[in-house]
């Protein structure tokens, strides 16, 4: 499916609102600590609070790129952005989306040998990967899972997905 150039602007909130419904991915977000699962479930108001974009104090999911990043606390952020966008003609297109999986060293590792960033990506590639996301039609792995060192005790993984129609 290709997008209306007319709908850029809701594209990457689209697909927020997806990964909103995994509650493993907000609690690898929210909470700071290895027991991160076994936490209780983010009330609709946390939630809010992870990706809203006006009041940064409580924002985990950020809706632009992060090339250097200056983190003064310990956490784990999300950074989901267009990267590309191919016009097809003046009014379709398409796109390939970002995300950027930025994590503490000290917060790297969950309970049970679990990596805090691994089930990030597990989480995205369930939620998104082949699923269809309103504006955007259906999107794909399209490129090779980087580990990414973003700045001092930061490092992570970038990952892209593309929208595209059989």
């Amino acid at each position: 499916m290709a997008i209306l150039l007319t709908n850029i602007e809701t594209l990457v909130p689209n697909i927020a609102v997806k990964l909103l419904d995994s509650q493993d991915l907000l609690k690898c977000l929210f909470y700071n600590t290895r027991d991160a699962l076994s936490k209780t479930n983010l009330t609709d108001n946390q939630k809010y609070n992870l990706i809203n974009q006006d009041i940064l104090v409580d924002t985990r999911i950020f809706f632009s790129p992060s090339p250097t990043i200056t983190i003064t606390e310990e956490q784990t952020q999300l950074r989901i952005f267009m990267s590309s966008f191919s016009p097809d003609n003046l009014y379709l297109g398409k796109a390939v989306f970002d995300f950027q999986i930025i994590v503490h060293e000290n917060l790297w590792l969950l309970n049970n040998t679990k990596q805090r960033p691994i089930v990030i990506i597990q989480e995205i590639l369930k939620k998104l990967n082949d699923i269809s996301v309103s504006g955007l039609g259906n999107l794909r792995l399209t490129n090779p899972i980087k580990i990414v060192k973003f700045a001092d005790n930061f490092t992570g993984y970038m990952m892209s997905l593309q929208n595209w129609s059989d």
